[in-house]
């Protein structure tokens, strides 16, 4: 145990959790390092099988919401200087006399991730900082947008917390425009999610603004009572918040409200996730976030089928994507297809070259879904 500091928000905190420091890959590796980060103590972060300490803001949340709120109350005062009519305060407006935002969305976040049973959906998370480093040659969003497309990527999801997402404004501009861009292309465009610690109606009226449909909001960082509120401002601006829950306690909170259709797991073992199914009721969307388990191999792969098979509607595939092999086989393309695939973790190992089933052919990419 040990004092470490971590900025958030752009104020230091100082607590009383592990520190964990990643150690630098060797150069054929897409990460780079070294990179301090602040961990919670005794609990874990990722769906799979390994031990994985959470985030630093779900560790401090209470200072990470008095952090966030200041920088919030920042934002705007140097929104309103610079742009007074900005279409931001324009929305906020609107929802708060009760006109909304004129346009909902063409497709709810909700109606797009939810298939058919037996049958997943993927939210593509890009992102520019891993737990073990920043990604070194990441792909540009207006090209890696179009393989993620391909891959079959029901909705994008930019990650723009400054320590754990590293995406900027300008990220979130290039997929929107990007999206834009591929309209009567097949794949047709992305909805896209804002993954961000949201604590206000400011930031989804930002989000909103800035051409995103849904918005995270994390339930143990805000409070059930909030995360009702913000997920009704965000159905004023046809937009949808994708709750983010990590216990049974935190569901049975958040489904009492009708505003919150989209669930997501974080932070539990696929064994966990797997007993929290149960306590998501059928009109919710159902999200399990998958992270990687090692540098190695694509066991993840399996994770995802057997959520599949509990029910779950929707996968959130964040730093799985980026395992960085060199080949084909192991693109955030490859992956995407593996993941949606109607293979079984019984006759076919997502890993394997060879063997009963088609769980070989999917990790090689060859099956186009």
């Amino acid at each position: 145990m040990m004092y470490s500091t971590a900025v958030i928000g752009g104020a230091a905190v100082t607590s009383n959790v592990w520190a964990s420091t990643a150690f630098v890959l060797p150069s054929a590796s897409p990460f780079v390092g070294p990179r301090t980060d602040v961990y919670c103590e005794g609990s874990t972060r990722t769906v799979g099988n390994r031990n994985s300490a959470c985030g630093p803001m779900m560790a401090l949340k209470g200072l990470a919401r008095k952090a966030k709120e200041a920088q919030v109350s920042k934002d705007m005062d140097e929104l309103r200087s610079a742009e007074p009519d900005s279409p931001v305060f324009q929305l906020l407006e609107k929802a708060e006399a009760g006109k909304g935002a004129g346009d909902g969305p063409e497709y709810p976040l909700s109606d797009v991730l939810r298939k058919n049973k037996g049958t997943l959906s993927v939210v593509a998370e890009y992102r520019k900082i891993l737990k073990s480093g920043f990604i070194d040659g990441i792909l540009a969003p207006e090209l890696l947008c179009p393989l993620l497309r391909n891959g079959g990527a029901a909705c994008i999801a930019v990650a723009t917390e400054p320590l754990t997402g590293g995406c900027s404004d300008a990220d979130v501009k290039t997929v929107v425009e990007e999206q834009e861009n591929s309209r009567g292309d097949f794949p047709g465009p992305m909805p896209v999610i804002i993954r961000d610690l949201v604590i206000s109606e400011f930031e989804i009226a930002r989000a909103k603004a800035a051409g995103a449909a849904g918005v995270t909001v994390v339930l143990a960082l805000v409070g059930p009572e909030r995360a009702a509120e913000l997920a009704a401002f965000a159905k004023k601006l046809g937009m949808e918040a994708v709750i983010q829950a990590t216990s049974q306690e935190e569901i049975e909170q958040a489904v009492t409200s009708e505003d919150i259709s989209i669930i997501s797991i974080v932070g539990k073992t696929v064994d966990e996730a797997v007993e929290l199914r149960q306590y998501i009721p059928d009109r919710v969307v159902s999200v399990a976030h998958v992270d990687r388990r090692s540098d190695e191999g694509l066991d993840e792969i399996e994770d995802c089928w057997q959520l599949r098979d509990a029910g779950y509607h929707t996968i959130w595939a964040s730093e799985v994507l980026y395992k960085g092999g060199m080949m084909q086989a192991e693109s955030a393309e490859a992956i995407l297809k593996a993941i949606r695939a109607k293979a079984s973790v019984k006759y076919g190992r997502a890993r394997g070259m060879s063997g009963k089933g088609e769980g070989a052919k999917e990790y090689l990419g060859y099956l186009a879904q």
